[in-house]
Order: structure tokens, then sequence, then C-alpha cells
């Protein structure tokens, strides 16, 4: 071949290898325009060298208005230095930068781009923008949202903590018992005065208990009841044997917890420790029955006793003499109940506050002691200096006197019964009464002042209204009652008073 023919040959090859490589170009020129995202081509000091179409479109500019710009004329001054940094990063080798950026369109709003740009050649990046606007708008709402429902949700738990707080304290330090059986008949809940009150069972037929009447539970507690047939209860009184061996009166309020299906689930009950009431109503009954068999006992030897008068007994001086006396002697009695109960409601009800005045103990404890009408083996007397003297309001006070001196009589058979004063300290002065009788025990002084209280051994056919009378009017003097007594060891009742002195000219 010659060497004509060999040059044609290679001109013909490099014909065919430029129209390759201008076909590959045009490919990528083509593939380039149409891409989805806004392509730019920049030096590596940011000046934009070429464009596809959707880069045009996002900036609203033609082509000849930016080929030749700096990428960073078409960012807002805030977002140029994450452009530098960027380039920056390019040119000591970083293969890859990306991140978000600020455009900001010909005539339009600002818009969030993420930014990728890599190194095509020594003097040539290559920039790819995909605008996320609507997407960052959506990430930041959805940011928002979820910050405001944690806020709430922190708040919620909050208020819900503090409900549950105030809900555990209101259970704990509730005055009643509140306990909740379950389905398999146990205790679930149970609060520190049903604790108290039940001791440690764990289910109601475990706990030891009477109806009023004397009949024992037996499987049918109040909660039970309720948990088994849905029954409601309501103000049912038992009593309780705790395992220490002591008893009370429960009032119990009873009834189920049904489920959203109505299904019983549980029953709670609430119960009401009310001892002390049973006792005083129970007192009161029987000062009812007490007071109506002593007052027919004296009624009836005063009609008697007119009847015998009215049968001719007021004929004869001795007869009717002795009549009448008897006659005197039960409307005494009679006037000393009534008495009795009316200082007592003036006194608690509290209608007006009681005048203090100065008061000399000597003179009042020698009428007290005059007035008195002692068994032939006891003696009375007064222990008392003669300038002692107290604040106090003289009724009140020589009632109470009066009533001491008198529950004094009734358990001295012999010996000695002192009305008398001690100063304990100064400003202070004792006022007491004390006797060597039978004395009292301790469950006895510890009820002493209740009204209607008789002791279990009490034969003297008292009302049990003295000592709850002076209780009342040392508390209507600002005092209280002190009781020192043991059997057989006599008894002390002593009221506590300021002292005052008489002033003699």
């Amino acid at each position: 071949m010659t060497d004509s023919q060999d040059l044609e040959r290679t001109i013909q090859e490099l014909r065919a290898a430029r129209g390759a490589l201008e076909d590959e170009r045009r490919r990528y020129a083509e593939l380039f325009d149409a891409a989805p995202d806004a392509l730019f081509v920049t030096s590596n000091e940011g000046r934009i060298t070429a464009t596809n179409r959707a880069a045009l479109e996002l900036l609203g500019l033609s082509e000849t208005r930016v080929t030749g710009q700096k990428l960073a004329k078409f960012l807002p001054a805030r977002a140029q230095e994450a452009l530098a940094a960027a380039l920056e990063a390019l040119a000591q080798g970083e293969p890859i930068v990306e991140g978000d950026l600020l455009l900001r369109p010909e005539g339009g709003s600002e818009r969030i781009v993420q930014a990728r740009a890599v190194t095509i050649s020594d003097d040539e990046v290559r920039w790819a923008l995909r605008d996320v606007t609507a997407q960052r708008a959506t990430e930041e709402a959805l940011r928002i949202a979820n910050a405001r429902l944690e806020d709430r949700v922190t708040e919620r738990s909050a208020e819900i903590d503090r409900q549950r707080a105030l809900l555990e304290a209101l259970l704990e330090q509730n005055p009643v018992g509140i306990a909740i059986v379950d389905e398999t008949e146990q205790v679930v809940l149970a609060n520190a005065e049903a604790a108290r009150m039940l001791g440690g069972a764990g289910a109601p037929s475990e706990v030891e208990g009477y109806r009023l009447d004397g009949s024992p539970y037996d499987g049918d507690w109040p909660a039970l009841r309720s948990l088994r047939s849905g029954e409601l209860v309501f103000g049912e009184r038992a009593r309780i044997v705790r395992a220490d061996g002591e008893q009370a009166v429960v009032e119990i309020n009873s009834g189920p917890i049904r489920d959203g299906a109505g299904r019983t689930v549980a029953a709670v009950s609430v119960f009401r420790d009310v001892t002390l009431a049973e006792q005083r109503e129970q007192a009161e009954r029987e000062f009812v029955s007490n007071a109506a068999h002593e007052l027919r006992t004296p009624l009836a030897a005063i009609i008697g006793a007119v009847e015998v008068l009215q049968a001719g007994a007021k004929d004869d001086p001795a007869e009717r003499d002795r009549f009448l006396a008897h006659v005197e002697r039960q409307c005494r009695r009679l006037e000393r109940l009534t008495a009795a109960l009316l200082t007592l409601a003036r006194v608690q009800t509290q209608d007006e506050a009681p005048r203090l005045e100065i008061v000399q103990l000597c003179p009042l404890f020698q009428e007290v002691a005059d007035s008195l009408h002692p068994a032939p083996r006891v003696s009375v007397q007064v222990d008392c200096g003669d300038d002692v003297a107290v604040f106090a309001n003289r009724a009140l006070l020589e009632e109470a006197v009066v009533n001491l001196a008198v529950n004094a009589l009734k358990y001295t058979l012999r010996g000695t019964i002192t009305l008398g004063a001690t100063e304990p300290e100064p400003g202070f002065v004792d006022v007491e009464v004390r006797d060597t009788g039978r004395g009292m025990t301790a469950a006895d002084r510890k009820r002493a002042v209740e009204r209607f209280y008789r002791g279990d051994d009490d034969a003297s056919g008292g009302f049990g209204l003295g000592l709850a009378i002076v209780a009342a009017a040392a508390e209507a003097m600002g005092s209280q009652l002190e009781i020192e007594s043991a059997p057989r060891k006599g008894t002390t009742v002593r009221l506590r008073l300021r002292a005052a002195r008489v002033l003699v000219t």
C-alpha cells in the first residue's frame, strides 16, 4: 500500500472518531439540558459557564443573562458565605460538597435548593440544584408540630402525674377507709384508714365482723354482695374485730364497679369509723331508758303520797308532814335532774360567753359544804386559804364544785371529802375535790366526762351528767378537767384557773 493510501485511511479514521465524539458530545448536551435538576457548570471561582433548561427556569432568566455571571449573584447575602465555603472545600481537594442553599430567582421569592457540587476538571465545577422549598417547609411544619405535640405530651404527662399524686394523697390522707375488691374477692387497693380498720386482711372473708344485732358476717360483707349481685349498700353498720383484739363500729357504703360492657369487675367499699358516735348513741339510748325509769319512780312516789294525803292522811299532822317531806324530796330530785340538763345545754350551746369575775374560794367552798348531806361515816372539810381567789364565772364554778362534791358522796362510804385549793405555780390555782372513796378504773376514767356515761358497776341511780357538766363548765372558763384515780385509792378531780387577788381597803 502506498503512502497516499495510508494517509487517506488515517484521515478517514480521524473523521470517524471526530463524528463519534461529536455524537457523544451532542448526546451529553441533550442529557445535560434535559436533566430534571438544575445543572450549572462554573469555574473554580464560581463563574457560570453553562446551564441547562431547568437551571434557567429556576432562575427565571435567559441563558445570555446567566452565562458569565457568578453563581453568588443569584444568592442572598446571608447564603453567599456558604457558597464560598463550598468552593474553598472543593479547591482543597474535597471530592463532593453537599448542603442547602438559598436561591433568589429573578422577580420571585427565595427558594431553598439542595446543592451538590463536584470538581470535573482543574478549572470546572458542576453544580446540581434541586428545589426543596416545599419539602423543607413540610419538614419545618412537621418539626414544629412535633415540638408542640411533645410540649403537649409533656404538659399532659405532668398534669397526669399531678392528678395521680393528688389522687394518691386523697386516698391515703382521707379520714374514711376506701377498699377495692376484685373479681377474685381479694382486696387489691386499701388506703391507710381502711388498712387500720381491716388490719392485714387480704379478703373481706378474712375479717371477723358482726352486725349490730350480734349476727356474724358469713361471706356476705357489703363489698361481696356488691361484687356478686351488684347490690348498692348505704349506711350499713358493722362491728369489726381487728387483729389486735380491739373492736370498732364502722359505717359501710358499697357498690359495684363495671367495665364498658356493663360487666361487674370489682366492688368499692367506703368505711367510716363511727365507734365514738355509736357509743354516744348507745349511751343516749340508755339514758332515755334510765331517765324514763328514774322519772317514773319519783313521779309515782309523788302521786302515791298525794293519793294517801287525799284519802285522809292530811288530817293527821304527823302523817301529813311525813308525806309532804317525801313529796319534797322527790321534787328536789326532779329539780336536780332538770337543772343539770339545763346547765349542760347552756354551756355547750355557747349562746353567750360566760362573764369572768374575781371569786373567793373559801366562802364558796363553805356554802357548798354546808349544803351537802354526807353519810354518817363521811365528813366534809374545806382546805383553802382565806385570801385565795380565782378569775371565774361564779355560777359555773359553783355548779362544778357542787357536782364534784355530790359525785364524791355517791362513791364514798367512809372517810373524808375535801374541797381544797392549791397554788401549783405562780399565777394559777387548782380547785380540787378529793375523796377517799372506791376510786375509778382506767376504763371509767377515760370515759368519765362523756354525757350520760355510767360505769358498769354504777348502782347509784345517777344519770351520768355530773362530770360532763363539770368538764363543760371548765372548758367555758378556759380550763380543763383533770382526774387522778385508781380502784380503792380514792379520786381527785381538779380545775386549774388563773389566780386573782382581793384588795382589802
